[in-house]
């Protein structure tokens, strides 16, 4: 997994970015919660789960990865822990139409087009070293 996380991070640009004019080479994870979310779930399985992150400056959705009953989450350092709190906000997905997270923010055009590019981007890496890309069965 540390593999995947290291490549990840190493795609990561503006371009994936939901905040664009926030997202600097230091802050790299900033805004790249749902792209990364769908490209963990493609490569490890789980569950995409929803937070609300608010504090200083700070109200927005943030999403995660659970896999095997642990967290995964490779984009919380964009917050500061210490100036940000964390409430659950769950989605009410058959109300809205939806049959999982992943369908919910795949819907999104904007959205999918910032997951297309970091999964090609991150594939396009893992073969190119040569790493499994499905762990969902180890």
């Amino acid at each position: 997994m540390n593999q995947y996380s290291e490549i990840i991070a190493t795609e990561w640009t503006s371009q994936t970015s939901s905040t664009p004019d926030e997202w600097t080479p230091n802050k790299p994870e900033r805004g790249q919660c749902v792209p990364t979310a769908l490209v963990v779930q493609d490569l490890l399985g789980g569950d995409i789960k929803r937070v609300r992150m608010t504090g200083l400056h700070i109200d927005e959705s943030h999403y995660y990865n659970v896999v095997n009953g642990e967290v995964v989450d490779w984009t919380d350092a964009q917050y500061d822990t210490m100036l940000v709190s964390m409430a659950p906000a769950p989605i009410d997905l058959r109300t809205e139409g939806y049959m999982s997270m992943r369908d919910r923010l795949v819907a999104n055009p904007d959205t999918n087009a910032r997951y297309e590019l970091l999964r090609a981007r991150v594939f396009e890496q893992l073969a190119r070293r040569a790493i499994n890309t499905d762990l969902r069965s180890t």
